[in-house]
């Protein structure tokens, strides 16, 4: 977390770092929606499916193919020519290619060019998650929400990891005198908890809330997303493993791996790591001119 590291050579502590923060902000965050605070809580103002979209309209129509499940990946050496075949029995060939995927669907795709791959990619563990959000009315809420939210510590045996001040947070999340909050559940440590119901999750999160922050009403409304097998797990030793796992990629300069299993789990970082893998990919198929593509 390379901007709590500045916070604290700025500062000397997290603590000053984030009093420090505090004393710039103005107004009353419980009636309103200011938005951000500082460059670290951006996102998209219609959401983070505007990605794939832009991309969509901006590439030629005839190079774009969604919802195109790929089941193996085949490699010539001969021909230096990559064969992606489709679950619907498509095939189409390839110069070179990136998978932003999972480790474990990567592996998957790998087992016929290379078991070794496979095999360590498979080392990095996966976790799921489920988010709900919630609405309530500002006036529902009995504790003062002044902050962007909180994490729960593990010794108090809470089912639930955090939970975001969305519409203090993000601008324009909730009408104003509205809140909305974000609850993660699961993860590596509760994973039981991804498989309660809708209604056992939403339970569990009405219980944890009234006992953390007052919350005695329903929610207007509530939302639940799951996320099987998402997570990225970073242990000990995990970029001694990404380093063996990049030396055996070498072999095929025209393979790449991307996503959230390597060097970062946050969007900022996958895309950082996909426009270095699209770059190293450019620059094996076409030497130097492809830093000018």
């Amino acid at each position: 977390m390379p901007r709590f590291l500045e916070m604290e050579k700025r500062h000397r502590s997290l603590i000053l770092a984030m009093l420090h923060q505090r004393k710039r902000i103005s107004g009353d965050n419980n009636s309103q929606l200011a938005g951000p605070r500082y460059g670290l809580f951006v996102s998209l103002e219609e959401g983070m499916n505007i990605l794939v979209q832009t991309l969509q309209e901006k590439l030629p129509a005839e190079s774009v193919e969604l919802n195109a499940e790929i089941i193996s990946l085949g490699w010539d050496p001969c021909q230096k020519l990559w064969t992606l075949r489709h679950r619907n029995g498509k095939e189409m060939q390839a110069e070179a290619v990136c998978l932003a995927l999972p480790a474990y669907a990567s592996a998957s795709l790998l087992e016929g060019v290379d078991q070794s791959i496979p095999e360590l990619l498979r080392m990095i563990r996966y976790a799921s998650a489920s988010t709900v959000n919630l609405a309530y009315r500002l006036g529902d809420i009995r504790q003062s929400i002044d902050g962007f939210g909180f994490v729960v510590p593990s010794i108090e045996g809470r089912e639930m990891l955090a939970c975001t001040f969305s519409h203090v947070k993000f601008q324009g999340r909730a009408p104003r005198e509205f809140a909305l909050l974000r609850v993660f559940m699961g993860g590596a440590l509760q994973p039981q908890v991804f498989d309660y119901d809708d209604a056992e999750l939403v339970q569990v999160i009405k219980r944890n809330l009234r006992e953390l922050l007052g919350i005695s009403a329903s929610p207007i409304f509530s939302r639940i997303e799951r996320h099987p097998l998402a997570m990225a797990q970073y242990r000990v030793g995990h970029l001694d493993l990404v380093g063996e796992i990049e030396n055996r990629i070498r072999r095929f300069p025209t393979l790449r791996l991307a996503g959230n299993a390597f060097t970062g789990v946050g969007i900022p970082d996958c895309i950082h790591r996909g426009e270095e893998c699209a770059d190293q990919l450019m620059s094996s198929l076409c030497g130097n001119a492809g830093d000018q593509v």
